[in-house]
C-alpha cells in the first residue's frame, strides 16, 4: 500500500496570554469572554521587605564549577530527537493524522476520506481560498460549503468533476462570497485511510522521509543553527537552577506569601475587568486549572525567582561585583523590548506592581550577574 504524508490543515487557536511580570502586555481588544467593565486601576505594591542575601542564605552552592558537553553531533542529535518527539505529540494533540492510500476502493462513499485537488471560481474568476491540492476531505463532515461533499458521492477515483454550490447569505468567512454561485473543478486523486501518528511512523507522515534515521539527520542539519543558541541558553538555565537547588535558604514562606498576595491582587483587578473571578480568568485566559492551578504556578514561580535573586545577590557580594547604571539600562531595555513594551519604565511598573516597588531593578541586576557568572565559570568539553 502506498503512503501519503499528513496534509490535514487545521487552525490552531492560541490562548490569550495572561499578563505576567516577564510577559507581553495584554491587548484588551482581544478579550471576548466575560462581561468587560471599565478598567480598574492597579495599585503598585509597596516596597518589598525581602531578607538580604546574607540573612536568607544558610549555605551557597558551588557556582565556580560548571562543566557541560561541547555542542557536538551527539548534542545536535539529542535536540533533533526531542524536536521530532514534540512534533509527534503536537500532531496528536490537535488531532492531525497521516494517510495511506486505499487501493481497494474506486468509488466515493459517504464517510470516506477522499484526497482531492480543486479550483473554485465565481463568475469565471478564481477566488482566494478556493484552490487546494492533495487535500484529504471527509465526506459528510461538512468541512466545505453545503452540497459540495454530497456531489462527490458515487464519483470514481481518477475523475475530474464539476461541483456547483451557492454560498449562504450569512457566510462569515468572506463577505464577497455571500450568496454567490461558485463552480469547482475537482480531481479525485484517491481514497485515504487515516492513520494515527506515532514516534514509529512520524518520520513518514509528518516529514515524508524514507526512514527515521534520515529524518533525524535532516532535522540535525535544518535546526543546527538555532539549536546551538538554544543549547547555550539551556546550559545557562541549568547552571542557574543547579545553584538554586544546591543552596540552602532559610524559610522564605512569608516572603513568598507577600509576593503571591501582590500577584493575586493584580489579577483580581484584571479578572474584574471581564466580570470574572480570578479562578475563571485564570482558566479562560491563562490555561491554568482554576484558582488552585493559578496559585500553584505563581507561588512556585515567585519562590524560584526570589531564590535566584538572593543567590546571585550573594554571589555578586562574594565576587565584589556592582551592576552599573549603563549595564542595567542596556539589559532592561532589551528585556522590555522583547516583551513588547516601548519603555523600561512601562515594563518596570508592571513588574513592580506584582513584586513590589524597586523589584524590577533587583531582578535585572540578578539576571546580569547570572550571565556574567555563567560566562566566567562555565566550561565545555572533557576536563
Amino acid at each position: 500500500m502506498k503512503k501519503k504524508i499528513a496534509t490535514t490543515v487545521i487552525c490552531l487557536m492560541a490562548a490569550l496570554t495572561m499578563i505576567t511580570a516577564c510577559g507581553k502586555k495584554e491587548d484588551k481588544k482581544t478579550a471576548t469572554k466575560g462581561n468587560a467593565t471599565p478598567a480598574a486601576t492597579v495599585t503598585p505594591a509597596p516596597a518589598a521587605k525581602h531578607l538580604s542575601a546574607e540573612e536568607a542564605i544558610v549555605s551557597l552552592a558551588d557556582y565556580k564549577t560548571a562543566n557541560f558537553d561541547e555542542f557536538s553531533d551527539e548534542v545536535k542529535k539529542a535536540y533533533a530527537v526531542n524536536y521530532y518527539n514534540n512534533q509527534v505529540i503536537r500532531y496528536n494533540l490537535y488531532g492531525m493524522k497521516g494517510y495511506d492510500i486505499d487501493e481497494s476502493k474506486d468509488t466515493v462513499e459517504n464517510g470516506d476520506n477522499v484526497n482531492i485537488d480543486f479550483v473554485g471560481k465565481v463568475d469565471g474568476v478564481e477566488f482566494e481560498g478556493g484552490t487546494g491540492t492533495d487535500f484529504n476531505l471527509e465526506i459528510g463532515s461538512h468541512t466545505f460549503v453545503d452540497d459540495f461533499e454530497e456531489q462527490l458521492i458515487g464519483k470514481k477515483i481518477g475523475e475530474t468533476v464539476t461541483v456547483n454550490v451557492t454560498f449562504p447569505e450569512d457566510y462569515d468567512k468572506d463577505d464577497d462570497l455571500k450568496g454567490k454561485d461558485a463552480e469547482f473543478t475537482v480531481t479525485l486523486n484517491h481514497i485515504s485511510i487515516p492513520v494515527e501518528i506515532t514516534g514509529d511512523n512520524g518520520w513518514l507522515y509528518i516529514y515524508g522521509a524514507d526512514d527515521y534515521d534520515s529524518c533525524i539527520a535532516s532535522l540535525m542539519e535544518k535546526e543546527a543553527a538555532y539549536d546551538e543558541d538554544k543549547y547555550m541558553t539551556d546550559c545557562r538555565n541549568k547552571y542557574v537552577n543547579d545553584i538554586i537547588a544546591g543552596t540552602e535558604f532559610v524559610d522564605l514562606t512569608s516572603e513568598v506569601d507577600a509576593i503571591y498576595a501582590n500577584i493575586y491582587s493584580v489579577y483580581s483587578v484584571y479578572a474584574a475587568n471581564y466580570g470574572l473571578t480570578v479562578g475563571e480568568f485564570a482558566s479562560q485566559y491563562g490555561g491554568y486549572d482554576g484558582e488552585e492551578g493559578f496559585e500553584q504556578y505563581f507561588r512556585t514561580a515567585a519562590e524560584n525567582q526570589l531564590k535566584g535573586e538572593l543567590a546571585f545577590e550573594y554571589i555578586a557580594n562574594e565576587e565584589g561585583i556592582t551592576v552599573s547604571d549603563e549595564e542595567y539600562e542596556t539589559y532592561a531595555q532589551s528585556t522590555a523590548s522583547a516583551a513588547g513594551y516601548a519603555t523600561v519604565a512601562e515594563y518596570a511598573s508592571g513588574y513592580d506592581s506584582q513584586f513590589g516597588a524597586g523589584e524590577f531593578r533587583r531582578f535585572v541586576n540578578a539576571e546580569i550577574i547570572k550571565e556574567q557568572m555563567f560566562e566566567k565559570y562555565a566550561t565545555f568539553g572533557a576536563q
